[in-house]
């Protein structure tokens, strides 16, 4: 039996290999759009907002924060400007800007912070703010 020179294999060879790559390629791209198109609307990344905390209870992991872009120098703030978030965290690893004094967990001083946090729809126009991070600054 004749074999095929060694230049006509090697010609051959790839083409071999042509038609599973191109079906791999084209699976990986379906797969992805697919995956693309169908995730989750429950999928959530925090927004990071830098501002200010007026009031923080650590016993209860309640905290007001003010943005930087809603504050105003000219006043103090009222409830109306103040944002109550629920922080998602353990008492071992509780921010200390947050923590309030031996025997108190309230603090009521202004402190700067940068929080991670996300807006959860509860319906019937009904949210909840809860911070999943908080960085004392």
């Amino acid at each position: 039996m004749p074999s095929a020179p060694p230049e006509e294999i090697v010609a051959r060879t790839p083409r071999r290999y042509l038609l599973p790559a191109v079906l791999a390629l084209a699976g990986a791209v379906v797969g992805a759009s697919a995956t693309w198109l169908v995730r989750g609307s429950s999928t959530v990344s925090p927004e990071k907002v830098v501002g200010t905390v007026d009031w923080s209870n650590q016993q209860t992991n309640q905290f007001s924060f003010r943005p930087e872009s809603e504050q105003s120098e000219s006043k103090k703030p009222d409830g109306k400007e103040q944002t109550f978030y629920q922080l998602v965290a353990d008492q071992q690893n509780y921010p200390t800007c947050l923590q309030g004094d031996t025997g108190d967990p309230v603090r009521q001083d202004q402190r700067r912070v940068s929080i991670e946090l996300i807006h959860v729809n509860l319906g019937k126009g009904a949210k909840r703010d809860i911070a999943v991070s908080v960085d004392c600054l």
